[in-house]
């Protein structure tokens, strides 16, 4: 079993800018909403000593990771950094908002649909590779173990499809909330809030 959860809001988030493998802090919002998802999912575990925390190397998510190693009493000292979580990396287009990419790269958007966009950056990664390394990081884990990840909105996204098997639209179409988090069981994925569980 697999618990997905993404960073907390960071500012980038709260301006509307897109992060790519650049980096932001928490914002107190995002804080906040690590806490409340750290409470939920503690209280989603049976056994807090039979898991496995893993993050990526960029500052939010490991700033998300001490928080909920905080909660969890999980030494963060034994949290993995794993590059393969990292967020998508929008090369030239990282730090900039959607209204500022249209401004310069008309040309590019106006091809691309709503949620494939972002893998039209000249200097960015493509879906392809980004689907290789999530395939290849649920190869890897260990599936005895109950698992935690701490990433990112797109990756996310991306992960959830490769472990369910999605097409790619319908991979790209799943939503990225910062609040709740969502488990991955048995090919199925639930996503998990305090006010209700929804599956799909």
């Amino acid at each position: 079993m697999i618990y997905l959860l993404r960073h907390g809001e960071t500012e980038f988030n709260k301006l509307g800018k897109y992060q790519g493998l650049l980096d932001s802090p928490l914002t107190p919002l995002g804080r906040a909403q690590v806490s409340q998802n750290s409470v939920l999912l503690k209280h989603q575990l049976t056994d807090t000593q039979n898991i496995k925390i893993y993050s990526s190397p960029l500052g939010r998510a490991m700033e998300s990771a001490k928080i909920l190693c905080q909660y969890l009493n999980y030494p963060f000292d034994d949290v993995i950094i794993d590059q393969r979580l990292q967020e998508v990396d929008l090369g030239d287009w990282s730090g900039h908002s959607f209204s500022e990419l249209k401004q310069d790269y008309p040309q590019t958007l106006a091809t691309a649909n709503q949620f494939q966009w972002y893998f039209h950056s000249p200097t960015g990664e493509r879906y392809d590779h980004v689907m290789t390394r999530c395939r290849n990081w649920l190869k890897d884990i260990d599936s005895e173990k109950c698992t935690i990840v701490v990433s990112h909105g797109l990756l996310g996204r991306i992960l959830r499809g490769a472990y369910a098997n999605l097409e790619e639209t319908n991979t790209l179409e799943q939503d990225v909330p910062q609040k709740g988090f969502y488990r991955l069981k048995n090919q199925k994925i639930s996503y998990c809030t305090d006010d209700f569980e929804h599956y799909s």
